[in-house]
């Protein structure tokens, strides 16, 4: 931690086998909610946030989502609206803006379009026993938003590798037309009987190459 940063690490443990299910990384300053400017950590807290430092774990991290997006050489496409809705009182923390643990569910809520714009619909991955699984989110927080603002969800593919693909949301305060949050996500096919991941088939690449956008989205 800094005068005005601290970085946190939380780790979810399968408790009967020991193994590492999921790490959360979560960079965060100190702001003054009226203003929205970054502030110092007041001595106090900061001496007691300073006392919990602990060593980081040396489990690897794949550098994948957030980092620098490869440059595409095809065709780029408009973002589409994946989802669409608006923030209730009790979505929210007593600031009045969204908790930041839904950011989760309203980034979900788009994967479903995302696959099926790829053409892996339910049919078809039920018919081929195909699954899908988000790999690594990085989410970016960009300006507040609160109860009563209406909001769209814009998505679209980064990146597609042999074996996963990344895709991008972007979601706007529709209310002030502020960009709210950047959702950057790496994902992959996988046999679902076998359990392990697959090639994306050459039908589901050629619907998924005219889906890149432009990252990152100009507010």
């Amino acid at each position: 931690m800094d005068a005005g940063r601290i970085d946190l690490l939380a780790e979810i443990v399968n408790g009967a086998t020991g193994q590492l299910s999921a790490t959360f990384e979560l960079y965060c300053e100190g702001h003054d909610p009226a203003t929205q400017q970054a502030v110092p950590w007041p001595d106090a807290l900061r001496q007691k946030m300073t006392a919990l430092i602990t060593k980081r774990t040396d489990r690897p991290r794949p550098p994948t989502a957030g980092d620098p997006v490869p440059l595409h050489s095809g065709p780029v496409a408009e973002p589409y609206i994946s989802s669409r809705g608006t923030v209730a009182a009790w979505d929210c923390g007593p600031d009045g803006q969204i908790a930041p643990h839904l950011y989760y569910g309203i980034g979900s809520d788009g994967i479903g379009h995302i696959r099926h714009r790829m053409g892996i619909t339910r049919d078809t991955a039920q018919a081929n026993h195909w699954g899908v699984a988000a790999l690594e989110f990085d989410i970016r927080f960009h300006a507040p938003i609160g109860a009563g603002d209406i909001y769209t969800l814009r998505s679209g593919l980064l990146d597609l590798g042999d074996k996963t693909f990344r895709f991008g949301h972007s979601f706007y305060n529709d209310s002030s037309t502020a960009l709210a949050a950047t959702f950057d996500v790496l994902g992959c096919m996988f046999y679902l009987k076998a359990r392990r991941a697959m090639t994306i088939p050459d039908e589901i690449r050629a619907q998924a190459q005219d889906l890149m956008i432009a990252w990152p989205p100009v507010n």
